[in-house]
């Protein structure tokens, strides 16, 4: 089982975000339990969202058109509130998946 830092690390609602970066760019594994679920990266003003499948296949983006070389999140609270809205997406995605296979 992999050990995570606490001083690099972020537990949401049972989302893992394990900081593999600080700065330009800031960027988390994000694991729920002991699989990764996605890949978040703030890199020159674009916040991403990628989910391992095949390839990576992104499920959320947002654009920063007012700071284009924001490569880390300004402070705690904006950290907190997209991380937070990361697992709302993240926690859709889980769900809708489940509900496919159920459907199979």
């Amino acid at each position: 089982m992999r050990q995570f830092d606490n001083d690099v690390s972020i537990c949401i609602e049972g989302y893992l975000f394990h900081k593999t970066c600080d700065m330009c760019p800031e960027q988390y594994d994000v694991y729920r339990g002991k699989k990764q679920v996605a890949y978040v990266r703030l890199r020159m003003g674009h916040l991403t969202v990628d989910a391992p499948k095949c390839l990576m296949e992104l499920v959320y983006e947002k654009r920063y058109p007012n700071d284009p070389y924001k490569g880390c999140f300004d402070n705690d609270k904006e950290r907190m509130e997209q991380l937070i809205e990361i697992v709302k997406i993240l926690k859709r995605r889980h769900k809708n998946e489940n509900k496919r296979r159920s459907n199979k």
